[in-house]
């Protein structure tokens, strides 16, 4: 084979299980708490929260969405779920087809904490 010939992978059909089974895990415990899992809660992730600026549960939504490669809420990654953590999960519901525009709801959560054995998410 000359060198110009470039070679190429061959398509692989793939299944949802196949799929599935590719969702990035957690690099490892994340959890905060003294107990086995942290607990999230919706109604703590609040855009720009002038009143109580750090949240557990922002600090892990910025962790997770990290970890499934949305990099620009680590480099918001204070708990405080500011204009970064917002075009990181709202590229994360865009590549889902979810509606949102970055604020997060219970839908955009629970796919986004499926997996990670961290959390437990409530109201």
């Amino acid at each position: 084979m000359e060198s110009s010939e470039k070679k190429f992978a061959v398509p692989k059909a793939v299944t949802l299980d196949d799929l599935q089974e590719s969702i990035p895990q957690p690099a490892g415990p994340a959890v905060v708490s003294n107990n086995t899992v942290d607990y999230v809660s919706i109604k703590s992730i609040i855009y720009k929260n002038l009143h109580a600026r750090k949240s557990l549960s922002v600090h892990h939504m910025q962790r997770r969405l990290n970890e499934l490669g949305y990099a620009e809420a680590f480099a918001d990654k204070d708990g405080f779920y500011g204009d970064k953590t917002l075009e990181a999960l709202a590229r994360f519901q865009g590549d889902r087809n979810l509606l949102g525009g970055g604020i997060a709801d219970r839908h955009t959560l629970e796919l986004l904490f499926t997996g990670d054995p961290n959390v437990n998410l409530i109201d």
